[in-house]
């Protein structure tokens, strides 16, 4: 029989904080998603609090779409979702 790991017990503010960073992350992730043009970085704070990690949030992005068929990139100030771009030469073909 094996040992099971005690599940981590967070208090209420840990709690608030983690929801909190998630909802931003799916906010600023649906922001650059509805975006037709890349989206400057003040254009993305202006819809998060002043306490939010832009930065940070920017990075988990860009690692949870690492490998997949789009990814995060940055343009200067600007990011953007685009097409992974060792797809294209098969993108081309079929579409």
């Amino acid at each position: 029989m094996t040992a099971e790991a005690e599940p981590q017990t967070l208090n209420p503010d840990e709690v608030e904080n983690r929801l909190e960073a998630a909802t931003q992350r799916r906010l600023v992730e649906a922001l650059l998603f509805a975006a037709s043009d890349p989206v400057s970085m003040n254009d993305l704070r202006a819809h998060l609090p002043e306490n939010a990690d832009l930065g940070a949030i920017l990075e988990d992005l860009q690692i949870l779409y690492n490998g997949r068929g789009i990814t995060l990139e940055r343009h200067g100030n600007d990011w953007a979702f685009r097409t992974a771009t060792d797809l294209a030469p098969m993108m081309t073909k079929h579409v």
